[in-house]
């Protein structure tokens, strides 16, 4: 799954010159949460309704 998320954020960054990315995921949703930690997002500590919000600014 990591690998399938990365062709989109490379997209992103690289063809589309994003300066930062978003996801949103339950807190409880542990494997969402690692997943995201993982390819390098960061908690920015702030909630939608019951979503955590996670920021991304420079990909791995």
């Amino acid at each position: 799954m990591e690998e399938a998320m990365k062709v989109p954020i490379q997209f992103g960054f690289g063809n589309l010159k994003l300066k930062s990315a978003e996801a949103f995921t339950e807190a409880k949703n542990i494997p969402s949460v690692n997943l995201l930690l993982k390819l390098g997002f960061e908690n920015t500590g702030k909630k939608y309704g019951k979503y955590s919000i996670f920021r991304l600014l420079q990909p791995y």
